[in-house]
């Protein structure tokens, strides 16, 4: 099954509508691995605390803000959340369009860049 490339909530006045955003076409990309080109083995990548000289556990690492060399405020997911607010996932609507004025519907085909009209 596809997985959603956005979640989200469009809102208009008192009426939330949860939004899960697919991609249209299908990703041609090829993605490398590093490999160790005399063991061909998978590296890992590890989070080394230079200070301790060890390796760290993924629920020790926070995010962190630098204010001055070697300073930093640190900060909890929940103020990172808080932080970034509701723009990244909520779209307001403040107008919509009369029931007259129509807009020209477009359909978009995979194969080419530009959208055509729909018949």
């Amino acid at each position: 099954m596809p997985r959603s490339i956005w979640n989200g909530t469009i809102t208009f006045g008192s009426v939330n509508v949860p939004i899960k955003l697919y991609s249209a076409i299908e990703s041609k990309t090829v993605h490398f691995t590093e490999v160790h080109a005399k063991e061909g083995a998978n590296l890992e990548h590890r989070r080394i605390c230079p200070k301790e000289d060890r390796e760290i556990n993924y629920d020790e690492v926070v995010k962190g803000y630098e204010v001055s060399p070697g300073q930093y405020v640190l900060l909890e997911k929940e103020e990172v959340k808080a932080a970034a607010g509701d723009h990244g996932k909520v779209v307001h609507l403040r107008e919509r369009r009369q029931s007259g004025n129509r807009c020209r519907r477009r359909r978009w085909r995979a194969d080419r860049a530009q959208p055509r009209a729909a018949l």
